[in-house]
């Protein structure tokens, strides 16, 4: 039943190793950034600046997949930078460090998932399923994550009562399931879409998680932050939709909606700061 999933699994040697490591190196640096940088910025923050990835994969593509960009996508992916540069204007939580850790995760996963979709192309992986890809991401990341834990003096923190609390291993067991399905059928989808898409499919379930976190965490978000946070997560998931007639509509209205509520906002700004001069 698993053998579709599990595919082909090549026997672990150097030459293998060779190859993954790279992959493994931009595994780590993206895991690693993103948790910094949530030292620093807002989950939101963190949402919307990486929704930025897609442009990134997407020029990548263009200059080492060879995959053509039409007008449609470019302009989708325009409007998303320009609405992240809206809402990075307006971030209440805005960090220079915070920003630089992004930009280092963004430039991490884009090349991750261009790397990751030359790697599966190679006659020794055709055949590997999305389990043994998964298997041999975490297993080879395993000495590389020891490294940076020691070098970081993540070890002097070490409790082991602590994580031997029977719910501290609940949730540890709890996460690493989780973790395992995402990696797998992040595996299994790369073989399925291209490099940009397989962005958009990350970043799509990503307005829910702004909207629990100004709930529930804290609020972080004015009025133009939000149309900033809006229009990219839209332009993303309009950028997958790039070959249907009724996206084109679609960018024009939020083009229109983005543009427009921007200038109101900024004209609103102008016209409080020239009061409070006066």
């Amino acid at each position: 039943m698993f053998q579709p999933t599990l595919g082909s699994l090549p026997e672990l040697n150097l030459n293998i190793v060779k190859l993954w490591i790279p992959l493994v190196l931009l595994f780590v640096t993206m895991l690693m950034s993103s948790l910094l940088a949530l030292m620093y910025v807002s989950v939101p923050t963190l949402i919307v600046i990486r929704n930025l990835t897609t442009l990134c994969v997407a020029i990548l593509e263009y200059f080492f997949l060879s995959n053509k960009i039409d007008g449609f996508s470019t302009a989708s992916l325009l409007g998303m930078l320009l609405g992240a540069m809206l809402y990075s204007k307006h971030d209440l939580t805005f960090s220079i460090r915070g920003y630089a850790l992004l930009g280092v995760n963004i430039v991490g996963t884009s090349s991750y998932q261009i790397y990751m979709k030359k790697l599966i192309r190679l006659p020794i992986f055709e055949n590997m399923g999305s389990i043994g890809m998964s298997y041999y991401n975490n297993f080879i990341s395993l000495p590389v994550l020891v490294i940076c834990a020691g070098t970081m003096g993540e070890f002097s923190n070490f409790d082991l009562k602590k994580i031997l609390q029977i719910q501290l291993i609940g949730l540890i067991l709890f996460s690493g399931i989780i973790g395992f399905s995402l990696s797998v059928s992040a595996f299994a989808l790369n073989k399925l879409i291209s490099a940009t898409s397989m962005m958009v499919a990350n970043n799509a379930n990503k307005f829910s998680l702004i909207i629990l976190s100004e709930i529930f965490v804290q609020s972080t978000l004015d009025v133009s932050a939000s149309i900033g946070a809006i229009s990219v997560l839209l332009l993303g998931c309009l950028y997958s939709q790039a070959a249907k007639p009724l996206s084109t509509k679609l960018l024009i209205i939020i083009i229109i909606i983005f543009t427009t509520g921007s200038a109101v906002l900024e004209y609103g700004n102008i016209n409080i700061n020239m009061m409070h001069i006066v």
